[in-house]
């Protein structure tokens, strides 16, 4: 057996002739922390991350990660000195970030998210502009400030005179400028025009506008998502990148609470009422597909020309007295011209269970891509007809 020198001064023991291994690189302990981070080990990853720091004390990025750590523990609305704490420790390893690298953009679209969070609204527009000035294409920041100044007239109590208003109108065109298929930022214009301009021509414009968007970006986005493989979980990178998408991008508005359904007649399920329709949400509900390169992708198809090949049809009842409207929703047809997947568009939620039923039972023609059997991605509309 080697001999064993130990050097107490230094506080390590080593096998004579040999070096003592060396200490991680930072990147080590913020890959150790992000896999603690994935699993929700908060206290293990802020841990690592805070070790990734003193390995790199120059560096903003290990700051954000420890902020990152608190903040998720971070619960908004809640009241509490252990919450309070949580928010106040990840705001300063932000700002610490910020000292270090005063453009990172990151830090400032974080800041913006916790002070929003907290109602502290005339700082997070300060917080969501100073990131604007970094990225001023991004139509996502565009949106966040309209959103910000649309929440200050709400809480003015609605004024006669509208600055915050106009400024929310002037936002939300600017972020459709950039991006033409923002829904959210159409939804909230809609929004913005019917409540604070009584304009309720242009708000159901803007509303079909953003139901449309939504339509266009669910389509294009499960195509891509079927054709790619999934990204990449252990990189520790991706938390940034996730947090920061996040912290600018607005959810759409809450609908109003719609009435109580009138009484269900006898014998009739779940037809339930046609009020209270609520845009949709456009959530993605599909798994991605890894596919070989025998294994054709799914095409999009116009809802026109996908509507000749439809073979079988069920449309759903509605009660008596409670009329429904058509129910958007994007399909993926299977090979066999069956309907694998739908994701809701515009509608009454009330209705998607029983619109739901029907759909699968629609059947379509397959689809041929050099003479090969195909999944196809398209919009399709549900129509209710009144019940016998």
């Amino acid at each position: 057996m080697p001999a064993v020198a130990a050097l107490p001064a230094l506080g390590v023991t080593t096998l004579m002739g040999q070096n003592p291994p060396p200490p991680p690189d930072w990147r080590d302990w913020i890959k150790q922390g992000a896999e603690a981070f994935r699993y929700a080990g908060y206290a293990e990853a802020v841990s690592a991350f805070q070790k990734g720091s003193d390995a790199n004390p120059t560096s903003p990025v290990p700051h954000i990660y420890i902020a990152l750590g608190w903040f998720q523990q971070y619960i908004p609305n809640a009241v509490s000195a252990e919450n309070d704490a949580c928010a106040r420790r990840a705001e300063r390893e932000f700002r610490r970030a910020l000292d270090l690298d005063p453009t990172n953009w990151i830090a400032v679209v974080m800041l913006g998210k916790l002070a929003t969070n907290e109602s502290r609204l005339d700082e997070a527009r300060e917080w969501y502009r100073r990131a604007l000035a970094i990225e001023p294409w991004n139509a996502d920041i565009w949106c966040t400030l309209g959103t910000i100044a649309w929440l200050q007239w709400l809480q003015q109590g609605k004024p006669a005179r509208q600055p915050m208003l106009d400024a929310a109108i002037a936002a939300f065109e600017k972020s459709i400028a950039l991006d033409p298929l923002h829904a959210v930022a159409m939804e909230y214009l809609g929004l913005v025009l019917r409540e604070g301009r009584q304009d309720l021509a242009a708000s159901g414009q803007w509303m079909e506008k953003s139901a449309d968007a939504r339509s266009e970006n669910v389509q294009a986005a499960i195509v891509a998502q079927n054709m790619t493989r999934p990204a990449d979980m252990a990189n520790a990178d991706r938390i940034l990148n996730d947090w920061a998408a996040t912290a600018v991008k607005p959810l759409p508005p809450l609908p109003p609470p719609p009435p109580p359904p009138p009484p269900r007649p006898p014998d009739r399920g779940n037809s339930g009422s046609a009020s209270g329709r609520s845009a949709g949400r456009g959530v993605i509900r599909f798994e991605p597909i890894v596919r070989t390169a025998d294994q054709p992708a799914p095409i999009r198809v116009a809802p026109a020309v996908q509507a000749r090949k439809l073979i079988a049809r069920v449309d759903p009842e509605y009660a008596a007295g409670a009329p429904a409207e058509p129910m958007r929703f994007v399909v993926v047809i299977g090979k066999d011209g069956h309907i694998m997947g739908e994701t809701l568009i515009d509608a009454n939620r009330r209705l998607v269970r029983t619109a739901r039923e029907a759909l699968r039972q629609w059947i379509y023609q397959p689809t041929l891509v050099d003479g090969k059997q195909v999944e196809v991605v398209t919009e399709v509309r549900v129509e209710f007809k009144p019940a016998q």
